[in-house]
């Protein structure tokens, strides 16, 4: 018991310590090695702990198990303006530009125990999402009468946006039938935020002080995930899940966010099946659903902008109704197989698909959270140690996808937003 406390103290420190990424939007495709070798899918086979994250009434089917895991992602995100140039308006016609900071490091963690022959307790500890991106102001040079002058993405110097969220997912399961179970997961999370390099839009904020470059913030919010299981014979199971909206303000970004800074992490639906094979061979299918229009400050139209300047301050940045990223909701389909080779060794792989989430009329301001991943493709295998104990291991791919559209502020230009990513997946389990 202290070591599992020492190693989920561990992991909690370098999770907060730490971006964290996703990549179905603002979510991640996959929880821990296993499920991310089956592209995020599996939730209702039951991997390993991480399953809470998905189904907590999977839980009943894990036994006693400690999962800790570690995910190196390097996603590769980069814009192209063309067209007509307007000294005064940015984003500003050139060459591509691409994001730094490539590399992040995400630890995972998760603890579950039996109570009885029908019901388990699971802690899990995991970065779910955001946004990062780091574009450096000597990207974007304009020519003055007193020479070349750095003025950023944005004309406000150094532009990006940070933005985290981890979660504690405290969860319990039972089985209240032969072929039924049902669980429940309370969820603390805790989100921090930083904007820099758009304090160009000071004009159409209701609070131009709290818009831009005010470092980081933070804030914790509550929420929660039921699920249920069937298993229909030693074969097929079905899961079902719901995770509620997480509400989350920041007071330091009051005149970016609607409702005075509000971005809460959006609610989302996963319905999963798996067939087993007596070898141990699987194979699954998951849809998920995210609810990205619910949350103003991510499925607002970034085109309430115009309504702003046309004297409606509730559209504004900072509005009641203000401007956001434009975001659709967004449906993911997930294939995953697992074929077990020996006793101690089973293969995995994975593809999954969702429409990406941005409207060309929106590919300008998501210039800061290019979120438009559509595609990914898995692989990786377990093996079976002494004692027990096993290693996990997942490759994961995100072919590139572009999006491009007009420039909200300059006619007879466009815009394009590109992104493609790779992560490498890693797990110790006990």
């Amino acid at each position: 018991m202290l070591k599992s406390k020492l190693v989920l103290s561990t992991v909690a420190a370098l999770i907060a310590s730490n971006p964290v990424w996703a990549t179905n939007g603002l979510f991640s495709e996959g929880f821990g090695a296993n499920s991310g070798a089956m592209a995020g899918g599996g939730a209702a086979l039951g991997l390993d702990t991480m399953v809470a994250a998905t189904n907590p009434a999977g839980l009943v089917n894990i036994g006693k198990r400690s999962d800790i895991g570690l995910v190196y992602f390097s996603p590769r995100r980069e814009y192209t303006v063309s067209g007509a140039f307007s000294p005064t308006f940015p984003p500003f016609p050139g060459d591509t530009v691409e994001s730094g900071s490539e590399s992040f490091f995400i630890p995972n963690f998760g603890w579950n125990r039996p109570i009885d022959d029908q019901s388990a307790f699971a802690i899990t500890v995991y970065g779910n999402g955001g946004m990062n991106t780091d574009y450096s102001a000597f990207d974007t040079i304009l020519p003055t009468p007193a020479g070349p002058r750095p003025v950023g993405t944005f004309g406000g110097g150094d532009a990006g946006v940070d933005y985290n969220q981890l979660f504690f997912n405290l969860s319990y399961a039972r089985r209240v039938a032969e072929s039924v179970s049902l669980g429940v997961g309370g969820i603390v999370n805790y989100s921090w935020f930083n904007m820099k390099g758009i304090s160009g839009f000071a004009p159409f904020s209701v609070d131009s002080a709290n818009l831009s470059n005010n470092g980081k913030d933070d804030d914790f919010g509550l929420g929660g995930i039921v699920s249920a299981q069937a298993d229909l014979g030693d074969q097929f199971s079905a899961s079902l899940s719901y995770q509620s909206k997480i509400s989350n303000t920041f007071d330091k970004y009051a005149g970016l966010f609607p409702g005075g800074g509000e971005l809460d992490i959006p609610a989302r639906v996963n319905l999963g099946f798996a067939y087993k094979a007596k070898s141990g061979s699987a194979v699954t299918f998951d849809i998920e659903q995210i609810y990205y229009e619910d949350v103003d400050a991510i499925g607002n139209s970034s085109s309430n902008l115009f309504a702003c300047a046309g004297g409606d301050p509730s559209q504004c940045l900072g509005g009641s109704n203000g401007a956001g990223f434009g975001w659709n909701d967004m449906t993911v389909y997930k294939l995953g197989f697992q074929w077990k080779s020996s006793n101690d060794m089973t293969w995995r792989f994975g593809v999954s698909h969702g429409d990406q989430p941005i409207d060309p009329q929106d590919v300008t301001l998501n210039i800061l959270a290019p979120g438009v991943i559509e595609d990914h493709i898995t692989a990786g295998f377990s093996r079976v140690l002494d004692g027990g104990r096993e290693f996990s291991l997942a490759l994961m791919y995100a072919p590139e996808e572009c999006v491009s559209g007009p420039s909200q502020f300059v006619p007879g230009q466009s815009v394009e937003i590109c992104m493609h990513q790779l992560a490498l997946k890693g797990q110790y389990s006990w």
